[in-house]
């Protein structure tokens, strides 16, 4: 089940520790995560790493990184823990090249090479 622009909103608010699970975010910090989201869609888009539209769900196996990179660009705006901020930039490093490698299909030749 992909997840929907509101549902990676709520995935992002529980990453940075805005909310509890199961309760709803303040509409300054909707306002905030959204923006953070449309940048993040933007920066994939550039690199050619986002395979849906602004307004499509995210597709399952990218949506942990892109919760992960949203997180990150709202650092500056919300203070987070040592430990929390630890493990977001790890996540966040990793977030790219695992889309990277998630979108691009794997492919075998059906061309024998030639040994020259």
């Amino acid at each position: 089940m992909s997840l929907t622009k509101q549902e990676i909103r709520e995935r992002v608010g529980y990453r940075l520790a805005l909310t509890p699970v199961g309760q709803a975010l303040q509409d300054q910090a909707k306002v905030r995560i959204d923006q953070a989201y449309i940048e993040v869609h933007a920066d994939l888009t550039n690199d050619a790493l986002a395979t849906w539209g602004i307004d499509d769900e995210v597709p399952d196996e990218l949506v942990r990184h892109v919760v992960a990179l949203a997180a990150w660009t709202c650092t500056d705006t919300y203070g987070i823990s040592g430990e929390r901020y630890a493990r977001l930039a790890a996540d966040t490093a990793n977030a790219k090249p695992e889309i990277r490698r998630l979108i691009q299909p794997y492919h075998t030749s059906e061309v024998e090479n030639e040994d020259y």
